[in-house]
This record gives structure tokens, sequence and C-alpha cells, in this order.
């Protein structure tokens, strides 16, 4: 998990994180709770409320309060 003030890279760091894993076999999924959705900047894949595939092993989400809210979570 990575948090901190605004501007000092957690989604790069998150993204470039989650891409090693994902590289070394492990089954990993990157989200992002933060409004701006900067995560599809990083991945240059467009994200959503439910998991996307970004690489092999890697899957990204940017959570969408107003999604989960009106009941559009998946539950599976």
């Amino acid at each position: 998990m990575d948090t901190g003030k605004g501007g000092v890279g957690k989604t790069s760091v998150a993204a470039a994180t989650a891409l090693r894993c994902a590289e070394l076999g492990y089954r990993t999924i990157v989200l992002s709770t933060d409004a701006a959705h900067s995560l599809s900047d990083s991945s240059d894949v467009p994200l959503g409320p439910e998991p996307v595939a970004i690489a092999p092993n890697l899957r990204g989400q940017e959570v969408d309060i107003y999604y989960i809210v009106s009941g559009g979570v998946s539950g599976g």
C-alpha cells in the first residue's frame, strides 16, 4: 500500500511495483481510490470500477464510490 501527500509519486510507484510483481509471476491487482483516476494514465489502459486486464498476471481498477453505492459492484 502506498500512501502520502499528493504529487509525491504514489501512483507511479504502485504501478511499477504491481507490474514487477506480475512479471515475477504473482497474480496482482493494482487499484486506486483517488478520484483523479490517474492510474489509467500510468498503465495506458482505460480502467474503471471493475478489474481490467493490463498485462499477464496484472489487473487494474479505479474504485468509483458512486458505482459501488448504486449497486454496480460485481458480487463475484
